[in-house]
Formats: structure tokens, C-alpha cells, sequence
């Protein structure tokens, strides 16, 4: 049962629901059956209705903090809000900021993957934000989403799940697919931020993480780091 259960908690890292509150099995069901594609919600007015207006007006006003965000929301996101008092304590600091500094400084109030509460209180590792993992200060911005990502390793997850000699053609193809598409530095570094965040939900299952660390080599692939819970995409250039 025990092994079971992690299997679920890793299914649903893959397939995230964009800013669910809670994660459950019924949730997993929805998100398998096949189904018309819904418009993702707008992140701002989510955010408002949340009573995080003031920070998500300062999202709004911001051309490449708004993109990022909407286009993370679409693969599964948290954000950590501040309150608008804070935001209003904090606004005369702000407006000194250049544009890339307030987008930067938003965008690391976000990470590229969905947490339950629960998974947020036992998580004691470093996390990606959006500003570390698709940050657009670069002249070259990230194509790249956590979604992709998910959605072209799918055919892994039976081999992460109960192992076996070989992973299946469709998976090594996937593999194969993310590299060629990633041609530049944020790209290749938005994958391994959501390769890491995904180690990272494993719910500490050492055997999940080491048959995700071995399919590159198993599918004759070279990548330039290992899939592992203290990878530092930062240095993926």
C-alpha cells in the first residue's frame, strides 16, 4: 500500500492540476479521462479574489512577470503571496527597482510545480522558482514549460513506477524530443527545474528517483546532470 501510494503522489507530480488547493485520487481520475481542454485561469484575477490583490496588480503591470506566470499556471504552480499590507510596506523600495528587478523579484514568489500543503510542510529541500528556472532577464527566454516537459515523459512513468530491463521506445523517444528542442541555456535549464521538482515530490522514494536518474543512460542519451533532488540547474548552460 505504502508503495502504491507513492506511485499516485508521483502520477500526479506529472500531471499537476493548475493551482488546486488540494490533491486527491479523484483529482488523479479527472485528469486522466480524456476531455475537452479548459482555458487555464487568469493567475492575477486568482489572486485578487484571494486577497492578494496589491501583489497581483504589481504582476499585471509587469509584462514578462505576467507572461511567466500564465504560461507556468497551464503545468501546475504555487505561489506565495504576500498580503497587501506587506506589499504596500514594501512599494517605495519597489519602484526603485529596474523592470528586470521587479519581474525577478515576483517571479521568485512562485514555484513551477503544484504542492499541497501537506507536501509543502514536509519538503525540507531547496526549490526552484520561477525566476531561477524560467527567468527572463536573459536576451533568450525559456520556450520551455513544466507542462511539456510532463506531458513528452509520460510514457516513463511505467518504467519509473515497477523498473524493468528497458524503458519503452516512446519514453527514450521523449527524452531524445526535450533535448533536441532545447537549444539554449533557459530551456535547458527550465527542464531540469522541472526534473528536480519532480525528484523532489517522490515523497522521498529513493527507488522512484534512481530508475529516473538511469533513463537517459538506458536510452543511450547523454544528459549533462543527473535527475537528483540537489542538481543545480543554475549551473546548466
Amino acid at each position: 500500500m505504502r508503495r502504491l501510494s507513492r506511485a499516485v503522489a508521483f502520477l500526479l507530480l506529472l500531471l499537476p492540476l493548475a493551482l488546486a488547493a488540494t490533491t486527491t485520487m479523484a483529482a488523479a481520475v479527472v485528469a486522466k479521462a480524456p476531455a475537452a481542454a479548459a482555458a487555464p485561469p487568469n493567475v492575477t484575477a486568482e489572486m485578487a479574489k484571494g486577497g492578494c490583490k496589491a501583489f497581483a496588480d504589481l504582476i499585471a503591470a509587469s509584462p514578462d512577470a505576467s507572461s511567466t506566470y500564465q504560461s507556468a499556471v497551464e503545468g501546475g504552480m504555487t505561489a506565495f503571496c504576500p498580503s497587501d499590507d506587506a506589499v504596500r510596506a514594501f512599494l517605495p523600495k519597489y519602484r526603485n527597482l529596474s523592470a528586470d528587478g521587479k519581474a525577478e523579484l515576483l517571479l521568485f514568489h512562485a514555484v513551477p510545480v503544484h504542492y499541497s500543503l501537506g507536501s509543502l510542510k514536509s519538503n525540507n529541500g531547496p526549490m526552484n522558482t520561477l525566476a531561477t528556472v524560467v527567468a527572463p532577464p536573459a536576451a533568450v527566454r525559456a520556450a520551455m514549460s513544466c507542462s511539456t516537459v510532463y506531458s513528452t515523459l509520460m510514457p516513463c512513468l511505467p518504467f519509473v513506477q515497477m523498473g524493468g530491463a528497458m524503458p519503452p521506445q516512446p519514453c527514450c523517444g521523449g527524452i531524445r524530443s526535450l533535448l533536441q528542442q532545447a537549444n539554449n541555456t533557459p530551456d535547458r535549464r527550465t527542464i531540469c527545474g522541472c526534473l528536480k521538482n519532480v525528484a523532489n515530490g517522490a515523497n522521498g522514494s529513493g527507488t522512484y528517483i534512481s530508475r529516473a536518474a538511469a533513463l537517459p543512460s538506458k536510452c543511450g542519451v547523454a544528459l549533462p546532470y543527473k535527475i537528483s533532488t540537489n542538481v543545480n540547474c543554475n549551473t546548466i548552460n
